[in-house]
């Protein structure tokens, strides 16, 4: 009995083989008809077959005609579905169902607005026109709007400040806008005219109705854009000034200090009130009131709006990040919650003294108006400094640019914005200490 050769001389089958393929090393090994004299198909049939592959769809047919048009129909039919869903046609509760959940995965999540911003949205329910009381300017021609805000449970009508100040200021137009009806916690949640829900006197600042704010603040808001667009329309500076009792003055005081700055405030006075969204004050207040001449009045007596309560808002105001540069307070002795003859003859000093007739404008004033040649001279000169910046800037850029080109070979420059082989980046010529300075 022969002894079986370690190898063979013969191809060996597929099965003998462990490997998909056999390895080189195994073919110089095994058959004697590798080579050239090795037919093709000889060669092939000796190999066991490959394994199958799948082929993955590329980038570029997916974005094919006919991918795009699939993609077109398929979002048309969720569309439908969606429409179908939301219309009073007849759909099973599990399409609606299904076609919701679709929306829902669909829909772009927006940032939600700010405090601020939504006091400057448009009123859902707009004051009642026939509950805005109008006293026009005894001169006729008007360079002044006070708006007068009323306090809980009183109405545009009422107007105090009216009784005696048109014929002391007869330039002025007085507007009184009235509020919606609200249950007011502390009337026993009966309906009365009120701007917002307070809960208790004792701490006005316990579970604050923030959403009347916002609301009354858009109802005012749109009061004094018509205002003040009366005035632009007449050719007039827009000047407007705001006035509040109790919880008017809150009214006032957030309307002031959340004004923009091309609709800031001329001036705000009020009596006997609080300070509202003292902890997010920081949040709506606007720069441009920093300087808006604010008079604030109270009595050391009053049993609802307490004295203390007013010392915090000014003590807020007047303190840094607000900081206002034009709070004037003064208290009264005695005074209880409303107002009396020397308070208005107060106002009526004050007012004179912070709103004139005519502005006399400054370099300074917000509301200056430029006279042609002014405006050429501003724009001359801004287009001065601005040349002197792009200068500055232009005499800078080389420098920095030379440094940042001095800490890389001149070859990795050359191929910075290509793709290069790490040979070549490796050998590309660089020779140590062969840089540009």
């Amino acid at each position: 009995m022969s002894a079986t050769p370690l190898l063979s001389s013969t191809t060996p089958s597929s099965s003998a083989v462990s490997s998909p393929r056999m390895s080189l090393g195994d073919e110089d090994k095994c058959t004697p008809l590798l080579g050239a004299a090795a037919s093709k198909e000889h060669y092939t049939a000796a190999l066991p077959p490959l394994p199958a592959t799948t082929k993955r769809p590329s980038t570029r047919r997916l974005l094919s005609p006919r991918a795009l048009a699939a993609f077109v129909v398929i979002a048309v039919a969720l569309g439908c579905g969606l429409y179908a869903a939301r219309s009073s046609l007849a759909v099973p509760p599990a399409a609606a169902a299904y076609v919701d959940s679709l929306h829902g995965m669909f829909e772009t999540t927006q940032r939600p607005a700010t405090l601020v911003e939504q006091m400057h949205e448009p009123p859902s329910t707009p004051l009642e026109s026939g509950g805005i009381f109008v006293q026009d300017a005894a001169e006729g021609n008007h360079t002044v709007t006070a708006i007068l805000i009323h306090g809980l449970g009183d109405s545009g009508d009422g107007r105090p400040f009216i009784w005696s100040m048109p014929q002391e200021f007869p330039w002025v137009r007085w507007v009184a806008p009235t509020s919606d009806y609200l249950n007011v916690t502390v009337r026993e949640g009966k309906k009365t005219r009120a701007w917002f829900d307070i809960h208790t006197f004792e701490d006005v600042y316990e579970d604050e109705d923030v959403k009347g704010y916002v609301h009354s603040q858009q109802q005012l808001n749109r009061l004094i854009d018509e205002e003040r667009q009366r005035m632009v329309t007449a050719g007039k500076e827009p000047r407007i000034v705001l006035m509040g009792f109790s919880q008017g003055g809150a009214m006032t005081l957030l309307s002031t200090l959340t004004a923009r700055s091309e609709n800031r405030i001329e001036a705000a006075i009020v009596l006997s009130t609080y300070l509202p969204m003292i902890e997010e004050l920081d949040e709506v207040f606007s720069p441009a009131a920093r300087d808006t001449p604010i008079l604030w009045m109270h009595g050391r007596e009053d049993p609802f709006l307490s004295l203390e309560n007013a010392e915090l808002g000014v003590s807020r105001l007047s303190t840094p990040p607000i900081n206002l540069s034009r709070l004037t307070f003064k208290t009264y002795e005695g005074l209880m919650h409303t107002w009396t003859n020397e308070e208005l003859d107060d106002v009526a000093d004050w007012f004179e003294a912070n709103v004139p007739e005519r502005r006399q404008h400054s370099a300074q004033d917000a509301f200056h108006t430029l006279s042609p040649a002014e405006h050429e001279q501003e724009k001359h000169d801004a287009e001065e400094k601005m040349e002197v910046k792009w200068f500055k800037a232009e005499a800078e850029v080389p420098a920095r640019r030379r440094w940042r080109r001095s800490m890389v070979p001149r070859s990795l420059r050359r191929h910075s914005r290509r793709r290069v082989g790490p040979k070549r980046l490796l050998t590309g010529g660089v020779l140590p200490g062969q840089f540009s300075f």
